[in-house]
């Protein structure tokens, strides 16, 4: 979950006993993915060109880290010609807004445009400078902020962990596994590590959906 957030680190994830990188993890997300329109256009043949959107202040390193992975999952992706591949979220969301709004009435125009991007893993709000006037449409991101490590996932955890110290209070429930911090979840052996994300990640789908 929310590995786009470890990007460009040096850190690894466990996952069946095994480490993986954050960018070995994005390729599979990848292949997934292509796999899936390759099933859906089968009569049209596998794509091979993508753009791929990323939040507006990402770095340099974790961009070279989205191409390489999609790279390695069978895109062809140039490095040398980046811009050609990456748009930022918020222009890509005010496109979109551009498209479904059917606004283009042929007056000069200008618009700000507010776009809030609250994801599994990442919040991002960024202030757009549309301009439009009869022969094109200019679309500028003026200001971005946010924060990489908060998420919809980080609302699941809380609202999992409300539930657990509530069955934990009334019931006698043990809810270690799922107050305990992330630093006491690493210290765990391998097999009692296992058993607590099985049920972490059990209350945090239920919180989901209680969500």
């Amino acid at each position: 979950q929310s590995v786009k957030r470890l990007l460009g680190s040096r850190r690894s994830l466990k996952i069946r006993g095994k480490e993986f990188t954050p960018l070995q993890i994005s390729v599979e997300i990848f292949r997934t993915l292509l796999g899936a329109v390759e099933r859906s256009v089968i009569d049209r043949g596998s794509p091979r060109n993508a753009v791929l959107t990323v939040p507006a202040d990402i770095s340099d390193e974790q961009i070279h880290e989205v191409l390489t992975a999609a790279a390695t999952a069978g895109l062809d992706i140039d490095h040398g010609r980046s811009q050609e591949y990456v748009l930022d979220e918020p222009s890509a969301a005010a496109l979109y807004y551009l498209w479904k709004s059917r606004k283009h009435d042929g007056h000069h125009r200008e618009e700000l445009v507010f776009i809030y991007d609250f994801g599994a893993g990442t919040l991002d709000c960024s202030l757009v400078s549309i301009v439009r006037d009869s022969i094109m449409t200019k679309v500028s991101v003026l200001a971005t902020t946010g924060d990489r490590q908060f998420g919809g996932d980080d609302v699941d955890l809380a609202i999992a962990q409300h539930v657990a110290r509530r069955m934990q209070d009334d019931h006698g429930f043990d809810g270690y596994y799922i107050l305990c911090s992330a630093a006491a979840l690493k210290s765990l052996k391998e097999r009692e590590y296992t058993q607590a994300m099985e049920l972490r990640n059990r209350f945090c789908r239920f919180a989901e959906q209680l969500k």
